[in-house]
């Protein structure tokens, strides 16, 4: 992911860095293109110069844009590497904690059957222990 975050930082200032430059070299050349004083070689010049800049700007800008579609389609399938895996976890756990709760109800019943019988053997014993005559 680093790497794509490098990968995007990089086309992206190479972007605005050509737009600047595509800016600038359209400015001067609508600037001087009709001055009479600037020599015809001047201006070819300048013309050539904002076409390269212009031709540099829309390499720049579809390598920018393929970079941030390639970013959110290693996104996407991120996530839905995250959402297959959460699932299987989901599905792993949901058994689990049945077993534990089962588990925690057999428990209950367990201690509450020994409860209902030491209070049995508790109240046999003390009839036991009333008919006792020594």
């Amino acid at each position: 992911m680093a790497k794509m975050d490098l990968q995007i930082k990089k086309t992206a200032i190479a972007y605005f860095k050509a737009s600047k430059e595509a800016e600038d070299s359209f400015t001067k050349y609508t600037r001087i293109k009709y001055d009479a004083e600037i020599g015809y070689d001047k201006r070819t010049s300048s013309y050539n110069s904002m076409i390269d800049n212009l031709t540099n700007l829309s390499k720049c800008e579809t390598t920018y844009k393929m970079t941030v579609d390639e970013a959110n389609n290693y996104i996407q399938e991120f996530r839905r590497e995250m959402i297959r895996g959460i699932r299987s976890l989901r599905d792993l756990e949901e058994p689990r904690c049945e077993a534990i709760h089962s588990v925690i109800n057999q428990f209950v019943v367990f201690e509450q059957s020994a409860e209902m019988n030491n209070k049995y053997d508790l109240g046999n014993f003390a009839k036991l222990l009333e008919s006792f005559t020594p």
